[in-house]
């Protein structure tokens, strides 16, 4: 929006300068000093770089209210994963306490924690203790990791012969339930 006249002045930045130095000026105001000093404005100019000054000074306000709240918000600047660490260690002697209650806790503990950050934890844990309970209700070991032949010992043969006794009971589902068996007989 630079404007500017035949002698090469920016009528907009005449106008800014002006309300710097007279910030409750009116617009005629404004264009009867700038026309003292031999610029001529028009009411228009005037009301568009004032409705910008405005703009940017509310923008500059938020952007400034944002920052600061943010930094307020933010919890204690810790390892990644540490608060959640903390209120995970919380959780497993305390399982039914509300977030405000191990907010509290973790602040006498010097932890600065939000209860958002809380209840998200909260609700993972818990997850995870029904699926753990789960497993152990069914009566089934963990999962364990794959492991690549060259660790256990398998060779090909062993797993043609697999292949073999996975087809004479009717597939891998079957199998995997006749391994199931027999691993509890013993």
């Amino acid at each position: 929006m630079a404007t500017t006249n035949e002698k090469g002045v920016n009528r907009s930045q005449a106008i800014r300068d002006y309300l710097a130095e007279h910030p409750d000026a009116g617009n005629k105001d404004v264009i009867q000093g700038l026309k003292e000093n031999g610029l001529e404005v028009t009411e228009t100019l005037v009301t568009k770089v004032k409705f910008r000054l405005k703009s940017r000074a509310k923008s500059k306000k938020i952007a400034r209210h944002k920052t600061t709240s943010r930094a307020a918000a933010r919890p204690t600047a810790a390892p990644r994963g540490a608060l959640s660490d903390a209120i995970r260690g919380y959780l497993q002697t305390h399982r039914k306490a509300p977030p405000k209650e191990i907010v509290a806790a973790l602040a006498g503990q010097g932890i600065t924690v939000t209860p958002q950050l809380v209840n998200q934890v909260k609700v993972k844990f818990k997850k995870q203790l029904r699926r753990r309970n789960a497993i152990k209700a069914a009566g089934v070991a963990a999962p364990a990791r794959a492991s690549t032949s060259s660790k256990v010992g398998i060779s090909a043969n062993d797993l043609f012969a697999a292949k073999k006794l996975a087809d004479q009971l009717g597939g891998v589902k079957n199998a995997q339930l006749a391994l199931d068996l027999l691993t509890k007989l013993q």
